[in-house]
């Protein structure tokens, strides 16, 4: 039996984890930040940010649903960073 391909999830964990590396490496963040990838489900006060930052990267990605939900109750701040979404479709 061939390998599963990693979930969508792995995909973007490792997905930020390189953003973040590109942006030590352009010293625009700390090398002393500490990243680490928790799992909503198992810890409660993850799933909140976890969703939001999931409507707004799918925003940025031209699906709004979500967002528009939230529309009202969060804030976008352009920091100016040049920034390039990996757009993945889940359930694909």
């Amino acid at each position: 039996m061939p390998p599963r391909p990693p979930s969508v999830p792995v995909v973007r964990d490792r997905h930020d984890l390189r953003r973040i590396g590109g942006f030590r490496n352009a010293r625009l963040v700390s090398r002393r930040l500490r990243v680490s990838h928790g799992q909503p489900l198992q810890e409660p006060l993850l799933w909140l940010p976890d969703a939001v930052a999931g409507a707004a990267g799918d925003h940025l990605c031209g699906r709004n649903d979500a967002y528009a939900s939230l529309n009202n109750m969060i804030g976008h701040v352009d920091l100016g960073l040049l920034w390039q979404r990996t757009c993945v479709r889940s359930g694909a």
